[in-house]
């Protein structure tokens, strides 16, 4: 077999890291696990300790489909009639940025929200401005500034 070159692999970057983030061994696509509502982004290790600012951020669609992120409270404040959400998350799909996107550009329009862990509240929102920045290797900080009439926490 002189002359003859080995095959070789080439791995996307995103799948390769979800599959080694992924100790149950368990592949599926991101929308049959966000129909099913399981996360495989956390880190499930031995060491891994559910933390006490752990939040999820479901947000609904026009048509009732609903995105869900799961990630660390980083923010929430309050100034004037205006609150601001920040979510350390270690993935944001697409249809959550498209959401946001909608949403933001049409005014008058109110999201409907649930927010579940250290806070809970389901409402409907605003949104006022979006944004996602990366703050290490594999953590993007999602900050949501909305409005609400009856955000009760």
């Amino acid at each position: 077999m002189s002359g003859h070159e080995e095959n070789s692999v080439r791995v996307i970057n995103e799948e390769y890291e979800r599959v080694l983030s992924n100790p149950d061994n368990l592949i599926m696509s991101d929308e049959l696990q966000s129909l099913i509502d399981l996360n495989l982004d956390d880190d499930h290790t031995e060491a891994h300790v559910e933390h006490l600012d752990a939040v999820t951020l479901s947000l609904y669609s026009p048509a009732g489909s609903r995105h869900t992120l799961r990630g660390e409270l980083s923010e929430l404040s309050h100034n004037g009639d205006a609150y601001t959400l920040n979510i350390l998350v270690s993935k944001v799909r697409e249809g959550v940025l498209q959401l946001l996107e909608l949403y933001s550009r049409t005014p008058d329009a109110d999201m409907e929200i649930a927010i579940e862990g250290v806070i809970n509240l389901s409402t409907s929102i605003n949104v006022r401005a979006w944004s996602i920045e990366l703050q290490a290797p594999h953590t993007y900080s999602l900050k949501i500034t909305f409005g609400s009439n009856d955000a009760i926490f």
